[in-house]
Formats: structure tokens, sequence, C-alpha cells
């Protein structure tokens, strides 16, 4: 009932998610339920390493499998009950199916808190985003509201 339109409501939640309000609420959310806030402010990687584009074209295929066992690998999952998460490991992906690339735009960054990890991980993620020469053709990836 805050707003007139779907397009209305996102703005109004960008702008929520850009203030800070989106973030506060959160905070005062996990302080309402007992949580500790200590997990929120997880420490930053000391390691970002950007892996860009080697050539130009349309992103055709994201292998999710591999950046899923990136991820583990990073310390994002575990390999076994007894390891321990990394909380300032992870995987920041900057595009997508469809997108186009030229030679050198950044495709993704690997953060962690270990060289080895990191470079294990590129390894896993060699050949896991294929660019092709001419575009592909993209499902939408809106969702229709029906009221």
């Amino acid at each position: 009932g805050q707003c007139k339109s779907i397009v209305e409501g996102i703005e109004m939640s960008k702008k929520k998610l850009e203030n800070g309000e989106c973030y506060n609420k959160f905070n005062e959310l996990v302080k309402i339920q007992t949580g500790s806030s200590s997990l929120i402010e997880a420490p930053r990687a000391k390691i970002a390493k950007e892996i860009k584009a080697n050539e130009s074209g349309y992103i055709s295929h994201i292998d999710a499998l591999k950046f899923g066992l990136a991820s583990i690998e990073l310390g994002c999952g575990r390999k076994k009950v007894s390891d321990k998460i990394d909380y300032a490991a992870g995987i920041k992906l900057l595009k997508k199916s469809g997108d186009e690339v030229k030679k050198g735009d950044i495709l993704y960054f690997l953060y962690g808190m270990n060289e080895d990890k990191i470079s294990s991980a590129g390894t896993i993620l060699e050949n896991a985003i294929e660019i092709k020469n001419s575009p592909i053709k993209t499902k939408s990836r809106i969702i229709e509201v029906i009221g």
C-alpha cells in the first residue's frame, strides 16, 4: 500500500538499500532475536583478485557448478563437517549470460584470506565463463506479477 506501482516500489527499495535503511533494519532484527552482529561485520578479505576477459564478445555460458566448487575452495562452504567457514571469502560476479564484454573487462573478483585458496579457486574457474562472437538469446529475468 506504500506504492502505486511495481516500478515505484522498486525505486523505493533501491533508495532504502542505498541510504542504509535496509541494513539498519536487518541489524535491528538480528538484535531482537538476540543474534550477534559480529558476523554481519565479518572481517574483510585481505586478497581481492580480479579476473578479466581474455577476449571480446558475448557471455554465452556461465558454469554455476564450477563457481560453487570454487566458492567452497575459497572457504565459503565446507568440504567436510570439521572445516571452518571463512566469512571474508567470496566471489563477486560482475557479468551475466548475454552480456557483451570487451577484452580486459573485469568478469569477477575472488576474495579471501589465503593466496593458495584464491589460486586453487582460479584454477577451478578456468573456462567457467564461455564467450562467443555473436549475441545469444537469453530468457527474460522479469517475473510477471498477476494481480
